[in-house]
């Protein structure tokens, strides 16, 4: 996000999509619900079922739909079966999507109220059925994309089920004005949900050209300047997948090359301001880091100020003849003394923020209260091997806790890869099952070879991996995991025992009582208790200590 110099409001991530799915292109409205929700739906008019409960990512899932509409309307299987049960024709749109980011500004609470009047908006405005199936980022993408995905049907919905197809978005005169209604309405809701959480961000449905120019007209010319770049697209799924896969994407580097021009024109109007005396020098750091730099050099000792660049380095100027050279040479030291000191400070600044970082990590993680947090910020505040320890033993709880769920993973893949190979085995069932194009018929007779070839090569490789998934959940490969799980947590706990002793907390439980002598008559560590005397009056025998 960023924010103008003049106090606009900041601007926080934008993006609202609306995309048809079609029975021509082979799209069905049970499966893009399946696969947007992370569940499973038998489809009842082709009997196929799209299962996609191994799908990781998806928050919630909601259905909405009208007042008058029917009691089954609300179950989520059977809207969707229904929507796809009443298309006839071959080419008919059976869903639409409208595909909006969540602001990471707000809380998961909040992201899903919005998400819910954004779906109670498409359902008053167009009379649709709506599943709002929240989705959180990628955990190896994006950490900010938090998104929606609004699936309407095609048709209204009333108490006898669904009627007329909604026409204002298809329309080539209606549809361009209401789909840029929808994404207007999609920012006015979010600005509002924004403003509701006492967030200052906004966001803006209007092209950057059209930011760009009310941004000029209000005077803020440092805005406009940053929006007066081109637009990337949005890369896709399928782009997507073959990014992390590490495969070339055209879209990807289309947007890689978008932004190289965006780069290349910002600098180049950055250049002509500069030449022209428009352009002002601004602080290179924000105000909160520089008001945390401001503070750490308070806290600098007089004496080592210089050393970090805090105080103006001044070297002797000479005098008399030959004073010329030797003073550009003084002069030259100084600055480059100045820059070492400048790189010395920005680096013990780097220092302490990682180490801030390090702090609220661990306080984090062990849930700390505000006592422990306060003896332990002391202990790194004196000690600066504090931090390193710290780090350890948040690595080593990491690694205990990923060996702790590793038998409960492989046993998961194991169970997927039997069902991955039971499918295969069934395809391969079927196609055995195909008779034998006749001789004479050369080209079916070429792609039945081909289909049981391929088929045979499926099932070979789901066999593969069901094999390698069961040695993973073996016997001898689980006790493996149980060795791992142990040295694991031994090593964590020997980190802790460190830093219980190096560095003490309040919480931390005190150290063992110095042990005492023990008297004859009470029974040894460990030993069993007592007999209960059988009959009563008869005493339980004692040993006799000699």
């Amino acid at each position: 996000m960023e924010s103008s110099p003049t106090g606009a409001p900041a601007i926080a991530l934008f993006h609202a999509s609306l995309k048809v799915f079609s029975r021509s292109r082979g799209h069905a409205a049970t499966a893009a619900a399946a696969y947007r929700a992370g569940a499973k739906i038998q489809d009842a008019r082709t009997g196929t079922v799209h299962d996609y409960r191994h799908r990781k990512g998806v928050v919630s899932v909601h259905t909405f739909a009208p007042e008058s509409a029917p009691a089954w309307a609300s179950d989520f299987s059977a809207v969707w079966n229904a929507a796809e049960r009443i298309e006839t024709r071959k080419n008919a749109a059976v869903a639409r999507e409208l595909e909006i980011a969540l602001p990471v500004e707000l809380s998961t609470e909040q992201r899903e109220a919005l998400a819910a009047d954004l779906s109670r908006f498409l359902v008053d405005r167009y009379g649709v059925a709506v599943t709002a199936a929240i989705h959180a980022p990628d955990t190896r993408g994006d950490d900010r994309n938090h998104h929606a995905h609004l699936l309407l049907s095609t048709r209204r919905l009333d108490a006898g089920g669904f009627t007329t197809k909604v026409r204002e978005l298809d329309d080539r005169k209606t549809g361009p004005r209401e789909v840029e209604a929808l994404r207007a309405a999609v920012a006015a809701l979010t600005n509002m949900h924004l403003e509701r959480a006492g967030r200052p961000e906004r966001v803006d449905h209007r092209t950057l050209t059209a930011q760009a120019r009310s941004a000029e007209d209000a005077g803020d010319v440092a805005q406009a300047i940053r929006l007066t770049r081109q637009a990337t697209r949005h890369a896709g799924k399928s782009a997507t997948a073959l990014g992390r896969r590490g495969a070339p994407a055209d879209r990807a580097a289309g947007n890689e090359a978008i932004a190289h021009q965006n780069r290349t024109g910002l600098a180049a109007i950055l250049a002509h301001a500069d030449r022209e005396g428009r352009l002002m020098p601004t602080p290179t750091r924000s105000g909160l880091t520089q008001a945390r730099a401001d503070r750490r050099r308070e806290n600098v000792p007089p004496h080592s100020r210089t050393f970090t660049g805090q105080a103006p380095i001044r070297l002797g100027m000479a005098q008399g003849a030959g004073s010329q050279v030797l003073n550009e040479q003084a002069r030259a030291s100084e600055e480059t003394l100045r820059i070492q000191a400048d790189l010395v400070r920005d680096y013990l600044a780097h220092l302490d923020e990682a180490s801030r970082r390090i702090l609220e990590a661990y306080a984090q993680q062990y849930r700390l209260g505000g006592d422990d947090f306060r003896a332990l910020a002391r202990h790194c505040h004196r000690d600066a091997r504090c931090v390193g320890l710290l780090r350890h033993a948040q690595e080593a709880r990491t690694t205990w806790e990923r060996a702790q769920t590793r038998p409960l993973r492989r046993r998961d893949a194991h169970g997927l890869a039997m069902v991955e190979s039971t499918k295969a085995q069934r395809a391969w069932e079927g196609v055995h099952a195909e008779p034998q194009p006749k001789a004479w018929q050369r080209a079916s007779r070429r792609q039945w070879a081909e289909r049981r070839s391929r088929q045979r090569e499926r099932l070979k490789q789901a066999q593969e991996r069901e094999r390698q998934a069961a040695q993973a959940v073996s016997d001898q490969a689980m006790a493996a995991y149980a060795t791992t799980e142990r040295e694991a947590r031994e090593a964590w706990h020997r980190w802790e025992q460190r830093r219980r002793e190096r560095y003490p907390l309040p919480s931390d439980p005190r150290p063992a009582a110095a042990a005492r002598p023990i008297r004859l008559d009470e029974p040894l560590p460990g030993s069993p208790p007592p007999a209960r005397a059988a009959h009563p009056g008869v005493t339980a025998h004692r040993p006799r200590w000699h």
